[in-house]
């Protein structure tokens, strides 16, 4: 991770940012979506209901995830964990409200890490079915045993290799949402994406979260962009939203959030 160009990075992308809810944005689709969207979510609750459960269940130090771009042995505590490996409650806010405004009944996440954006995913709508996918089995547990303490029933966390994963679904599974979190690396950026655009429903969301953590990740949310699959683009700043709705004309955006 540099943090010089994750500055620079998200620097430029609040100089060239726009659309604030909605303005300028011709097609209905995109309008309706980017407006309700930033409306709604600065209302959402944030998820500190299950941080506190899980650092009472949790131990006091973990290992760290270096978020799949190298393994690491090393352990921190749990809260300095939580703070550094899970998703802002500004754009785990962000997840809820697409979640509670469309409703997809399908769910993936790739890479639960702590639960964190798994919450966020599931507690807006009690009829979407999260299935999200961890490799780190402390992490798995620890989320699983939070939501099981909390009452949350619609996540379903595997611990599980991502290749392990998709090579067991079965060729009927689809899902109407995708929120890639995993390896930071291009290459396997990449994979996931092209992974995720087989078991995709034909009008289904691909989310990608830290698109501007490194270079590679950079790279791999402007190669996304271009592919032939994707109608519409919106980067949000942290996250990059892809939408495979075949009835979209092609645009990207970046919408000030």
């Amino acid at each position: 991770m540099n943090k010089a160009f994750q500055i620079v990075e998200y620097a430029r992308y609040l100089l060239k940012s726009e659309h604030w809810r909605g303005h300028g944005v011709h097609s209905p689709f995109m309008y309706k979506f980017i407006r309700e969207t930033l409306m709604k979510a600065s209302k959402k609750p944030n998820a500190s209901q299950y941080a506190k459960e899980l650092k009472r269940i949790a131990p006091r130090t973990i290992a760290k995830s270096n978020f799949g771009a190298s393994p690491s042995n090393e352990t921190d505590s749990t809260t300095r964990l939580l703070q550094k490996i899970s998703i802002s409650p500004k754009y785990g806010k962000l997840l809820n409200t697409i979640v509670c405004n469309y409703g997809p009944k399908e769910v993936l996440e790739l890479g639960s890490g702590l639960g964190v954006s798994s919450y966020y995913l599931a507690n807006s709508n009690p009829n979407s079915h999260i299935v999200t996918v961890e490799g780190m089995k402390a992490y798995a547990d620890i989320a699983q045993a939070t939501f099981k303490n909390l009452g949350v029933t619609n996540v379903s966390v595997n611990n599980s290799t991502f290749n392990v994963f998709f090579e067991n679904l079965t060729p009927t599974q689809k899902f109407d949402l995708i929120f890639i979190d995993g390896a930071h690396t291009y290459e396997a950026t990449i994979s996931n994406f092209e992974r995720s655009l087989i078991v995709a429903a034909p009008e289904a969301f691909i989310i990608l979260d830290d698109i501007r953590w490194s270079e590679d990740m950079l790279r791999a949310w402007n190669d996304v962009k271009q592919h032939p699959k994707v109608r519409v683009s919106a980067d949000f700043g942290r996250i990059g939203i892809i939408f495979l709705n075949p009835v979209l004309q092609k645009q990207e955006y970046q919408v000030r959030y």
